[in-house]
């Protein structure tokens, strides 16, 4: 009888939870806060697949990219700061759909969670196509 009834509250439980799930719909206000980037992929024109944290400092892996609610966008240092340490930047930033315009750069948001997102940018220069993996800090 015990065990019938631990089921049962189990089973309920699991089941009353279902109805809580809610995806979390990309939108600036879902967008807004501090991330960091935890990786970046560059598909060079070529094919080729490069880790695009090769060309990175130690210090820049902690940098901040803040998307504040009344649109401005800021790039800060972490914890770690660079020597010279880097400029604080701001800018403004829009979202529209899923492209992200940050300044005058432009990308497509992919793979949002509320917690991260990739943000996929094409180099008017090289060609390549760089994949960075930002994670809600």
């Amino acid at each position: 009888m015990k065990s019938s009834f631990l089921i049962f509250i189990i089973s309920f439980a699991i089941w009353s939870c279902q109805g809580d799930f809610k995806p979390c719909a990309l939108s600036k206000t879902s967008l807004t806060g501090t991330y960091k980037i935890t990786a970046q992929i560059i598909k060079k024109s070529t094919g080729e697949i490069v880790n695009g944290f090769t060309g990175w400092k130690p210090c820049q892996l902690d940098d901040l990219y803040i998307f504040n609610s009344n649109g401005t966008f800021e790039y800060s240092e972490g914890t770690t700061s660079c020597t010279p340490p880097s400029s604080p930047l701001t800018q403004n930033w829009t979202l529209v759909g899923s492209k992200l315009t940050i300044g005058e750069n432009e990308g497509s948001v992919s793979d949002f969670t509320c917690n991260s997102f990739k943000l996929i940018k094409q180099d008017p220069v090289s060609g390549s196509t760089i994949t960075s993996t930002y994670s809600r800090q």
